[in-house]
C-alpha cells in the first residue's frame, strides 16, 4: 500500500485489473463498493472527475490488514 495517497484513475484501475478488457461500466465501481463493505466506507474516497483515493493511516492498517 504504498502509493495509497494517490489518486488514481477509473482508467488505471481498468487497465490494471483487467487489461482494458472490462466487462461492464460499472465494474470499478461495484469493485469500490465491495472493499467499503469489508472495511469501511472511510477507506476509498472519489475525487470527482479523477479517480479514486485510499485512505490509510497507521492505525487502520495495523488493526485492520496486519503488519
Amino acid at each position: 500500500m504504498e502509493n495509497h495517497h494517490r489518486t488514481i484513475s477509473k482508467e488505471l484501475i481498468e487497465a490494471k485489473l483487467w487489461n482494458y478488457e472490462v466487462q461492464c461500466n460499472s465494474a470499478v465501481k461495484n469493485l469500490v463498493l465491495r472493499v467499503r463493505k469489508k472495511l469501511g466506507n472511510d477507506v476509498i474516497s472519489v475525487i470527482r472527475g479523477v479517480g479514486y483515493r485510499i485512505n490509510l493511516d497507521k492505525e487502520f492498517t495495523k488493526n485492520k490488514i496486519g503488519d
